[in-house]
């Protein structure tokens, strides 16, 4: 957590690495966060991030950095997570001419996602230590840079790990130049350290704590410090085990039917600051409709589940997505919608019904993000709370970031 941040409020700097598998987005990451290099590190699991604490022109920031997966399957997810990014860094492997090919495709990837107002885009061509073996120069990968208004550098995690340090701390001050509209002075000395927090790949990542019923007060935090978030889907589809995954609770093994509706709580600590997590399970039965009306006014954050091997839970989509704007007073109420297509481990081995590019299709008539899951992806759901949570906390203005 971020407890050693006692007396002030730090502003928060979300920065994103993008590209392609294997360019060495996470050996970069692990460099400015003072690990050692090492070899043949297995490709990101979708997500990873790390929280650490510099300082420029003597105040303090938080740079909430997070570590994406290139491959394909995985990209639908990271259109979740750039959101709220404030400095975005392309990487490529100037051994491989592919990855700085492919930077078009994460350009165009970035641009409808997101508005640039604001950001700050960085390219880094990665492993200069292996020039012999080059097949991008660096004249073309900063005449490429420069074309799309980026900040460009040649870097080795085994041998330039203090121009890491630099180039971070570069984008940084580049980025409160421009909110600032003030001018800084562009040294680059190394970057002052003075804490640094790992969000740790387990089942505490984040959150801490927690219990299931409405009851319980959890840290005796504030009405508004709490964010709901509703699970709707058919019954079958999987909506139970996703949230005790998330939870880190056992799984419901028997696949028994919720009844009503189940609230399962966590906190989650964001910079000096705790909010309730509410993650609303509901039945998906229509006696039980009415029920769901009774909660769904209050929540910020809409997931809609459906089985991939079950194609009718699919078509139920959009029955379900007419309730949630029937019950909301207008559409604005809805801050966040997300379709999820849940994979059953029973189900490995079988063609799923709903092709990927349905969902996406889908998703996008109504301004939606597509995913598909399993539980046993259980660090990424747990990223993808987490970061749904951030974008509802950075829309309110809570902590003034």
């Amino acid at each position: 957590m971020h407890s050693f941040i006692k007396d002030q409020k730090l502003k928060s700097i979300k920065i994103i690495l993008l590209g392609e598998s294997g360019v060495g987005k996470t050996s970069i990451i692990n460099a400015f966060n003072n690990k050692s290099f090492k070899d043949n590190l297995e490709s990101t699991g979708c997500c990873s991030s790390i929280f650490k604490v510099i300082e420029i022109e003597n105040k303090k920031y938080s740079l909430d950095i997070w570590d994406t997966a290139g491959q394909e399957k995985y990209r639908s997810l990271n259109s979740i997570f750039i959101k709220d990014s404030k400095i975005i860094i392309l990487v490529y492997d100037i051994t491989c001419k592919n990855t700085f090919e492919q930077l078009n495709y994460w350009l165009d990837f970035i641009h409808e996602k997101i508005s640039f107002e604001n950001i700050i885009l960085g390219i880094i061509g990665n492993k200069s230590d292996l020039f012999e073996k080059e097949e991008i120069s660096e004249e073309e990968g900063r005449e490429y840079a420069t074309k799309c208004g980026a900040y460009f550098s040649i870097l080795s995690v085994k041998i330039t790990k203090q121009l890491i340090n630099s180039y971070f701390e570069q984008l940084v001050k580049m980025y409160l130049e421009k909110i600032n509209k003030v001018e800084i002075i562009h040294t680059i000395p190394s970057i002052k350290i003075t804490k640094e927090l790992i969000i740790k790949k387990n089942a505490k990542k984040g959150f801490c704590g927690g219990g299931r019923h409405k009851s319980e007060k959890i840290c005796q935090i504030k009405d508004d410090d709490s964010i709901k978030i509703i699970f709707i889907g058919d019954n079958g589809v999987g909506k139970t085990n996703i949230i005790r995954t998330i939870k880190g609770l056992e799984l419901n093994k028997k696949y028994e039917t919720t009844l009503n509706i189940n609230e399962y709580t966590l906190t989650y600590t964001k910079t000096d600051k705790k909010y309730n997590i509410k993650i609303i399970d509901t039945n998906g039965d229509y006696e039980y409709h009415s029920e769901i009306k009774k909660v769904i006014k209050k929540c910020s954050i809409f997931i809609l589940v459906f089985d991939l091997y079950k194609k009718e839970t699919f078509n139920s989509l959009t029955k379900w997505i007419n309730k949630i704007f029937k019950y909301l007073k207008s559409e604005k109420d809805c801050k966040l919608f997300l379709i999820l297509g849940n994979r059953s481990n029973s189900n490995d081995n079988k063609i799923a019904c709903v092709r990927k590019e349905d969902g996406i299709k889908f998703a996008k008539k109504f301004s939606s993000n597509y995913l598909e899951t399993s539980i046993e992806e259980k660090q990424n759901l747990q990223n993808l709370i987490k970061n749904l949570s951030d974008q509802i906390i950075n829309n309110k203005n809570i902590n003034n970031v």
